[in-house]
């Protein structure tokens, strides 16, 4: 994977990680889907999968998600 994906990968796990979920949204403006082949993106929402960071339509999608609380 070139380097600028995977700058663009470290940020939403980081971002994933501080707020323990994702949108969509969030990763389609990271990851254009014209960038990234299916399996491709499989990989990166397994990635998400492993460090627990939810994937959710919107954000007040996150009932039942362990949220994490701002700073």
């Amino acid at each position: 994977m070139a380097k600028e994906k995977t700058n663009e990968i470290q940020g939403l796990i980081e971002l994933g990680k501080e707020r323990g979920f994702l949108t969509y949204e969030d990763i389609n403006e990271a990851l254009p889907e014209n960038v990234l082949s299916a399996d491709q993106i499989d990989d990166v929402l397994s990635v998400f999968d492993d460090l627990d960071i939810g994937i959710v339509e919107k954000e007040e999608d996150t009932k039942g998600l362990p949220v994490k609380k701002k700073k």
